[in-house]
């Protein structure tokens, strides 16, 4: 589960600077800064990919946490299967 918690915390940070690129994007463009603008949109496309990223690497971790806890009330050793020992 620690993955899980390190995932969650990620996507939040990278939400917060998506929400404050957001609001720097507002300011430049009021101000007619358009260079300023090209760059911040650039990086809002570039963090907008990073979260988008981490949401499906979670939601993946969370799909097959479930299909294990499945596997494991039908008597299936999920832990086998998904994280073997190396």
């Amino acid at each position: 589960m620690d993955r899980e918690q390190e995932l969650e915390a990620e996507i939040k940070k990278e939400e917060s600077f998506i929400d404050y690129l957001f609001s720097r994007l507002d300011i430049e463009l009021d101000h007619r800064n358009y260079d300023n603008a090209l760059e911040l949109n650039e990086d809002l496309i570039k963090s907008m990919r990073r979260a988008r990223k981490l949401k499906h690497e979670f939601n993946y971790m969370k799909h097959l946490q479930n299909v294990a806890d499945q596997m494991q009330a039908d008597g299936i050793n999920a832990q086998m299967i998904f994280w073997p020992k190396k």
